[in-house]
């Protein structure tokens, strides 16, 4: 029954959505087309290095002495 209570038909909080974004525009003072590039490359930056790092690791031939 509480469910029904605290279900909000948008994905997020509207107020708290626009206060986050003024907190945000109010600290870095830039542009929202700034934020979303600066933010984009960020979260692109992880999985390409998890990338990188797993052909880099898959390079390495295994040491046969280790194994022993």
């Amino acid at each position: 029954m509480r469910a029904l209570i605290y279900h909000h038909e948008a994905p997020g909080d509207p107020t708290l959505i626009s206060w986050i974004m003024e907190r945000i525009d109010h600290f870095l003072h830039l542009d929202t087309m700034s934020l979303v590039l600066i933010f984009g490359a960020l979260i692109a930056t992880i999985p390409i290095t998890i990338i990188i790092l797993y052909f880099l690791n898959s390079r390495i031939p295994e040491d046969p002495s280790a194994s022993k």
